[in-house]
């Protein structure tokens, strides 16, 4: 893919039947952008996460901000990137990507259904327990919480709440989780440092702990499942689609749709 540089893409990651996703930015940036040009040009932009894409001898390389920081690893920047990729001819039907991420190198597929997935592998997952939680880390840390249906609808923590919490656990985010009466339906919230303790529409990557969280508390995996994340009408809700691999790796996907295309028209302040 040839890189022009700012070139812009607003997409909606993880959409579904009742469930907007989330908006994500897409932005072709010059080899030699720094992080910091970056990181103020998601402040302005004020999307969850959004990618920065830029041509490396050694490939194509994603580098996702938050309004409040960069990631290492994001399924949702990468899987709008992979859109985007699509729409220009790249890669050949059929064929994955390798993304070049802070985490390394990340592959991200797509199915005949037009669902893309992320492989997350057990090479990169590690488990540990914090108190009553479990910490899964994906590419990030975050510490899981099981409860009921109603427990995970009740909830109600603060931004301020999150972040001391996540700083004296050392994790990246809360993850509270409900299996349903559809053993292949699952129930998410997700408050998380890369949005300030503030509750996230759709996580990817804890979406992706799934397996992992299922593994360390005995339970069998039903298949592939659906992840309704989020809280209130579909501008705040996400579906994301989880299958396991081997051991405790997994692979996140979702529904694309891009909203708007163009060209970003002034420097970073």
């Amino acid at each position: 893919m040839p890189v022009e540089p700012l070139r812009l893409w607003q997409l909606r990651v993880f959409t579904g039947p009742g469930a907007l996703g989330n908006t994500t930015g897409v932005v072709t940036v010059d080899p030699g952008t720094s992080a910091g040009e970056m990181a103020r040009w998601a402040a302005m932009l004020g999307y969850p996460d959004t990618a920065f894409i830029r041509g490396t001898a050694q490939g194509l390389e994603v580098l996702t901000f938050s309004p409040y920081g960069e990631m290492r690893l994001c399924t949702q920047t990468l899987l709008a990137t992979e859109f985007v990729l699509r729409t220009t001819g790249e890669p050949a039907p059929g064929e994955p990507w390798r993304a070049l991420t802070r985490a390394g190198t990340v592959s991200v597929l797509r199915d005949d259904d037009a669902v893309g997935y992320v492989d997350l592998p057990a090479g990169r997952t590690s488990v540990r327990r914090a108190g009553g939680a479990v910490v899964v880390d994906t590419g990030r840390a975050r510490a899981y919480f099981t409860r009921t249906p109603g427990e995970v609808e009740a909830t109600r923590l603060s931004p301020a709440e999150v972040r001391d919490y996540c700083r004296a656990e050392e994790v990246s985010g809360i993850c509270l989780v409900a299996p349903t009466a559809d053993p292949w339906l699952v129930r998410m919230r997700v408050f998380t440092m890369s949005l300030d303790g503030a509750e996230d529409a759709a996580t990817g990557g804890a979406a992706g702990g799934l397996p992992a969280l299922w593994h360390a508390e005995g339970r069998p995996w039903p298949g592939q499942i659906r992840v309704d994340q989020g809280t209130g009408g579909p501008p705040n809700r996400a579906l994301l689609h989880v299958r396991a691999t081997a051991g405790t790796g997994a692979q996140v996907g979702g529904r694309v749709e891009l909203i708007a295309s163009g060209r970003l028209m002034s420097p970073p302040a």
